[in-house]
């Protein structure tokens, strides 16, 4: 799919909006989950690190990461 056929039912407005929607809500899903591991571990960083990596493979956030990583490139495109 090209990068045309995706803008053209976005205004570059539009476009611009989601990204930060997007953002902000991976942002905070993140440092949520980053918060609550964290305060249930009474480990080494390595382990919590180990924890978040091991949530970010999950299938459901990979797509919403994807669907993120492409609106980065086309609003950086666009900008």
């Amino acid at each position: 799919m090209t990068v045309e056929c995706l803008m053209n039912p976005f205004s570059y407005f539009q476009l611009r909006g989601l990204y930060f929607l997007l953002q902000h809500l991976f942002h905070s899903i993140l440092q949520k989950y980053i918060h609550n591991v964290c305060d249930d571990l009474v480990q080494t960083s390595h382990g919590c690190s180990w924890k978040v990596i091991s949530w970010v493979t999950n299938h459901n956030v990979k797509k919403l990461f994807i669907i993120f990583l492409k609106l980065l490139l086309l609003s950086l495109q666009y900008t």
